[in-house]
């Protein structure tokens, strides 16, 4: 049974403001390229990927916050990427971090508008760069024993991605004036520039120009 309230340990917190921000991630990048991956004829989605969303335990308890038990029960014998739909992956939360770290040429070329191309690069790895608590310690690699001690550093790196998706979000707001955009870049690739890569890097260019 889930604990609310004062019952909830910082464990508890730190999975569900993981939660609250992957979710977040996923209504602002989903709608617009979940088709790419939907109608991929080569999907980089494997069975192998799908199962690391259940063996890893701190991913396991994000997915089952939101979701219930969503995996089928033959998961182990499964060669399919079972957690695929023809609407792209039924996971909003509990993904592992490589399923929104990477990202094909396919993927830049449906990017929108350059202040788009940026904000998707950005949000691309902003789990990615929460989720790596310490250089050797990260989402994927906690178990039940190990959460409890990482957890309130857990809380203070979402604290942080939260603040800088909250930045991010300015790119897409049509109130913003360009100069505010381009500060707004330019404060990003200072805070995380892991997220501006080569592929991502030549999406913006291409839209750039000469």
């Amino acid at each position: 049974m889930e604990r609310t309230g004062t019952d909830q340990t910082e464990l508890d917190r730190a999975i569900i403001e993981y939660a609250d921000i992957e979710m977040e991630v996923a209504r602002l990048v989903d709608g617009r390229m979940n088709h790419v991956c939907a109608t991929c004829r080569k999907p980089c989605c494997r069975a192998d990927v799908c199962a690391q969303a259940i063996e890893c335990w701190f991913l396991l308890q994000v997915s089952r916050h939101v979701h219930g038990q969503w995996w089928p029960k033959d998961w182990q014998s499964r060669k399919d990427p079972f957690a695929m739909t023809e609407n792209g992956c039924l996971l909003k939360a509990g993904r592992p971090l490589i399923c929104r770290s990477f990202v094909c040429d396919a993927y830049t070329e449906a990017y929108g508008s350059l202040w788009e191309a940026v904000f998707l690069s950005f949000v691309s790895d902003l789990l990615f760069l929460a989720g790596q608590i310490t250089r050797s310690v990260s989402v994927e690699s906690l178990d039940e024993s190990k959460a409890p001690a990482y957890a309130s550093r857990l809380r203070q790196r979402l604290a942080e991605a939260r603040q800088q998706l909250d930045l991010a979000k300015r790119l897409l707001d049509p109130a913003e004036t360009e100069l505010d955009k381009h500060r707004v870049a330019l404060k990003l690739l200072c805070l995380a520039p892991r997220c501006f890569r080569a592929t991502m890097r030549r999406a913006i260019l291409d839209r750039i120009g000469d």
